[in-house]
C-alpha cells in the first residue's frame, strides 16, 4: 500500500470516508486537521474514532507515533492466546531500546 499525499480531514467527505471504512489509510500516512495545522500521523480508526499524533515538530510527532503503535501493536497482541510469549519475542526485539513496547502492561 503506497502513502498519499498528505491529507486533511477536514476536507469534505475525507472525514466521513475515513469513517465509513470507504478510504482506508495506512498507518503512519501524513495527515492534518485544518488547512494551516501542523502535520500529524495517522494510527488508526475504531469506533469512530480516529487515532493520530499531532504537536510539536515533525521529529516529536514521529516519536509520539512510534510509542503510540507500538502500545496498539501491544494490544492487540493481549488477544493472541499465548500474548505473554509474544509480548517477550517484542522485548527480545526491542531490547537495545530504552522503552520496551511491554513495559506498560
Amino acid at each position: 500500500m503506497k502513502y498519499l499525499p498528505t491529507l486533511n480531514l477536514w476536507d469534505r467527505g475525507i472525514h466521513t470516508a475515513l469513517i465509513t471504512g470507504q478510504l482506508r489509510l495506512q498507518s503512519g500516512q501524513w495527515i492534518k486537521c485544518g488547512n494551516d495545522s501542523q502535520k500529524s500521523r495517522y494510527i488508526d480508526v475504531k469506533n469512530g474514532v480516529i487515532n493520530a499524533c499531532h504537536g510539536g515538530s515533525n521529529k516529536q510527532v514521529i516519536d509520539k507515533y512510534i510509542q503510540r503503535s507500538n502500545y496498539a501493536r501491544v494490544s492487540k497482541i493481549k488477544d493472541i492466546p499465548n500474548w505473554r510469549l509474544e509480548c517477550d519475542k517484542l522485548d527480545q526485539r526491542f531490547s537495545n531500546k530504552s522503552k520496551k513496547p511491554c513495559m506498560a502492561l
